[in-house]
This record gives structure tokens, sequence and C-alpha cells, in this order.
């Protein structure tokens, strides 16, 4: 259960990054962040600031995610708290 700071960069799930569902956290500045199934087709494409999430996010294999301006935190998606 713990987070991971992920620079800058173009990741390939099952290589790069583990397959799995997850939270993403911006932490500093700004981030633009792009997920995209194994043909190219956007699943997310989202700008977050600094202090948001994306709140769940499932990385299946051969997803690439493009974190672009600063990088962001990948958690393990908890659920909803209760």
């Amino acid at each position: 259960d713990k987070e991971v700071p992920v620079p800058v960069g173009i990741y390939v799930v099952g290589y790069d990054i583990p397959i799995g569902t997850y939270t993403i956290i911006c932490n500093k500045g700004s981030s633009y962040i792009r997920v995209a199934d194994m043909y190219n087709k956007t699943v997310l494409s989202e700008a977050v600031s600094k202090g948001e999430r994306i709140g769940k996010i499932d990385l299946k294999y051969g997803y690439t995610v493009e974190i672009c301006t600063n990088p962001v935190v990948f958690a393990p998606y908890k659920g909803l708290g209760f």
C-alpha cells in the first residue's frame, strides 16, 4: 500500500507500471495525464492541479500512461474509505 512518485514521461502498463487499480495524486503544480489502451484509444485525458486526485483508474496490460508538466503520485485504490 505504498505511494510511488511517477516522473514526467510515457510508461507502459505491465512493464513500467504494474497492472492494477490506482488513485493518481498531484502534489506539485499541475499535471496532465493521458491513459491510452493498446490501440492508442484514449481511456483518460485529464489535467489536475496541486492537491487534486483522480480517484480511480484501472490500468490494464499494454495501456500507456503519459505524465506531462509535473510528476504525480500513484497509490493503490482503496475504495471510498468507509
